[in-house]
């Protein structure tokens, strides 16, 4: 699995008010994860989750990262940590 994160800079997120996410991919590119912030860092999305708007889809799910060069932004455990607050 890979770790990695994007923010506005990195990537146009329109009209969402997501100014940085948090992406697992698995070993194809695919992901499987994702934990959005706001500006305020407050989480606003959690794919797959029921309990925020939208987050029965993910920003990523349909369209595989190329692997090429990938490496990780973060590690496991920051990631979970995350994941579980």
């Amino acid at each position: 699995m890979y770790y990695i994160k994007l923010t506005s800079s990195d990537i146009d997120f329109g009209r969402s008010s997501i100014t940085e996410i948090y992406v697992e991919l698995n070993t194809e590119g695919r992901s499987v994860r994702e934990i959005g912030y706001d500006v305020h860092n407050n989480v606003i999305h959690k794919f797959p989750s029921e309990s925020y708007k939208d987050s029965k889809y993910g920003l990523f799910d349909l369209a595989p990262f190329d692997m090429g060069n990938m490496t990780s932004d973060i590690a496991l455990e920051d990631f979970e940590r995350m994941w579980n607050n």
